[in-house]
């Protein structure tokens, strides 16, 4: 699968961040749209985020020069030429279109690299920067078309919005019927006045329970589900809420396009029959695609539906992958995980579940495969944003991407990895343990000073 773009931009660097103060650590960066990651990733210094300067200028096309005898470093637009001015011996200095700038922080050089604070960049230049808090990332510059993809905390059940750059939106189930007031909820707190498209993937209550009365409040295009029938009451209710709303019903048993609107697109993998055996395995399954990012839902779908999918020869990798059917190992086999090959996978799971989801056997072969795993139980609502090149996550109780095998959220319980010589703590699969992995209690990694990796986004 294509893994993130890595930009090898090595050398000296700049940057300012005059906001919030940040936790001490590494940042990711995104320049244009673009993940960049320089042999020495941005910092978090004296509580501002600093970044090598000639990533950032060489990315957005300004001439860099470090001149050794005077320790400084000049930035200047394309092709022009300023003079320098007298600088004072003992210090960095950052000259910029020939006017030495004065941050808060100054430049530090940290492993051969300038470094300078970001928010420089965007006064000197006039270009956007954002912090993102939860994905330690800071954007550099204009993002592109961005797709989003909510995954709602509705307990034991699925809900998922996605927001594509055109405006529409599709809602992809919607928890079970008391969670109907809390889908509403959001989609008001996030500014959703109307449902383009609205897929119940399958006919089961916690899928489909709170869908319902969603159509029923707001204006709806097309509503999308499986032949596969049922005589649940949320079922037939639904059934004849599309009929009294006069709605547009399409039913997924082939491969289809649904959106294409440039490098943005969302495909119909599945069902690819009209019934089956199981219920679960009839579950639409949904490919959200924006340039090299893509999402693969995949509702409650399990092995016979997983391999269905694999046949048809539609490509499946997807950087960030919706487990199916809550975690359960009946579904994601070795198979289907090795095709999706994703970096991320988002479990759609209650809290103290009576079934004991998600189970050991999926945490572990995701955690073999090195994917970062998030969970609605443990993270609360969970929001992916993704350019045409890069995906961050935001999560409501702010965990970042944890792994707990046990589910019980207990750090003394929660395994985590160290290295013989780093400073950090990671996840099982990060590529930073490639030489060494010390696996040890999340809690003896936090009181014996060691902090948690940038890349790999472990348990806090």
């Amino acid at each position: 699968m294509r893994k993130l773009l890595v930009l090898a931009a090595i050398v000296m660097c700049v940057a300012l961040v005059t906001g919030p103060a940040f936790s001490a650590g590494t940042v990711r960066l995104v320049i244009n749209a673009t993940e960049v990651r320089p042999d020495v990733p941005p910092q978090n210094i004296s509580g501002r985020v600093l970044v090598p300067i000639r990533v950032i200028s060489e990315n957005l096309g300004f001439d860099v020069v470090w001149h050794q005898e005077i320790q400084t470093v000049t930035v200047n637009h394309k092709g022009e030429a300023f003079p320098i001015p007298q600088v004072t011996p003992g210090s960095v200095h950052l000259v910029i279109d020939g006017v030495e700038v004065h941050p808060d922080v100054p430049p530090q050089n940290v492993g051969g690299r300038i470094m300078v604070p970001i928010r420089v960049v965007s006064q000197a230049f006039d270009l956007e920067v954002n912090w993102h808090q939860d994905a330690q990332m800071v954007t550099v510059g204009p993002l592109g078309p961005v797709i989003e993809v909510h995954f709602i905390d509705v307990g034991q059940a699925d809900c998922i919005l996605v927001k594509l750059p055109n405006g529409e939106n599709i809602l992809v189930d919607g928890g079970n019927d008391a969670d109907a007031d809390t889908v509403l909820a959001y989609l008001a707190a996030e500014k959703v006045t109307s449902l383009d498209y609205v897929v119940a993937t399958h006919p089961h209550d916690d899928h489909l329970g709170g869908l319902a009365e969603v159509i029923e409040a707001l204006p709806v295009g097309v509503v999308i589900l499986p032949r596969q029938a049922s005589e649940s009451d949320a079922y037939v209710h639904l059934l004849a809420t599309i009929q009294a709303e006069r709605l547009h019903l399409e039913y997924a048993d082939r491969v289809w396009k649904l959106v294409q609107d440039g490098a943005v697109a969302v495909d119909v993998l599945g069902p690819t029959k009209a019934t089956y055996s199981d219920p679960n395995d009839c579950s639409v399954v949904l490919r959200v695609s924006n340039g090299s990012m893509d999402f693969l839902l995949t509702g409650d779908a399990g092995a016979e539906a997983e391999n269905d999918v694999l046949s048809t020869g539609f490509p499946v990798d997807a950087e960030v992958l919706k487990v199916g059917y809550h975690g359960n190992g009946a579904s994601t086999t070795a198979q289907f995980l090795a095709e999706v090959d994703p970096d991320y996978a988002v479990i759609s799971v209650g809290e103290g579940n009576a079934y004991g989801l998600p189970a050991a056997r999926t945490l572990a072969a995701l955690s073999a495969a090195g994917v970062t795993v998030y969970r609605t139980d443990l993270d609360g609502t969970i929001v992916a944003t993704a350019t045409e090149n890069s995906v961050w996550f935001d999560t409501e109780k702010g965990s970042g991407g944890i792994e707990d095998t046990d589910g019980t959220g207990d750090s003394s319980q929660t395994t985590v990895y160290v290295t013989e010589t780093g400073t950090k703590y990671h996840r099982a699969g990060c590529s930073y343990l490639s030489h060494s992995s010390i696996s040890i209690a999340l809690a003896e990694a936090k009181a014996a000073g060691y902090t948690p990796c940038s890349k790999c986004h472990p348990p806090r």
